[in-house]
């Protein structure tokens, strides 16, 4: 019975895990949480001397 628990758990933390980790929760927390935005455009600034 014990077992049978600590499978469910173990079972329970990994799925957990692998949702935390996959990169489009990352992607979001870092958009939302973090005000981080996607980059569109590249532009090159080049400073004569």
């Amino acid at each position: 019975m014990a077992n049978s628990k600590l499978k469910e758990i173990n079972f329970n933390l990994k799925t957990e895990l692998y949702h935390l980790n996959s990169p489009a929760k990352v992607e979001r927390h870092a958009k939302e949480g973090l005000k981080m935005i996607t980059i569109e455009e590249v532009i090159y600034i080049n400073y004569e001397r």
